[in-house]
């Protein structure tokens, strides 16, 4: 005879992690900003359990050049935010809108003629 089992004994009561319209019109407007100075060329939204990621792309066959992270609160921790390049986690802070400033003071390297330069956007 088969038995049932009830997977919410199973699950660790981690539940999907959304970004909220502020959250994301956040993410967007950085997002337009960068992509009309022409740094970036694509994005995607993953929503997972445990974590929200939007992830900026160079060009759609990259791999992506920042992900912004979104983990939720905890009994312990309050929601954080962090953006990771594929090297390492850049910054990582309770406030997405101090994380998107500090992203935006990065500076970029940009060719004229013979030599390189480098700008914050």
């Amino acid at each position: 005879m088969a038995s049932f089992l009830q997977l919410k004994n199973y699950r660790r009561g981690k539940k999907r992690v959304y970004f909220t319209k502020n959250e994301l019109a956040q993410l967007l407007q950085t997002y337009s900003q960068n992509v009309t100075t022409g740094h970036w060329r694509d994005y995607a939204i993953d929503h997972n359990i445990g974590m929200a990621l939007f992830s900026v792309f160079r060009s759609s066959h990259e791999i992506p050049l920042y992900v912004f992270a979104k983990f939720p609160e905890t009994s312990s921790q309050p929601t954080e935010f962090a953006v990771f390049t594929p090297q390492k986690k850049l910054i990582q802070d309770q406030n997405l809108s101090i994380v998107l400033q500090k992203i935006n003071m990065r500076p970029q390297l940009i060719s004229s003629d013979k030599r390189n330069f480098f700008c914050p956007i």
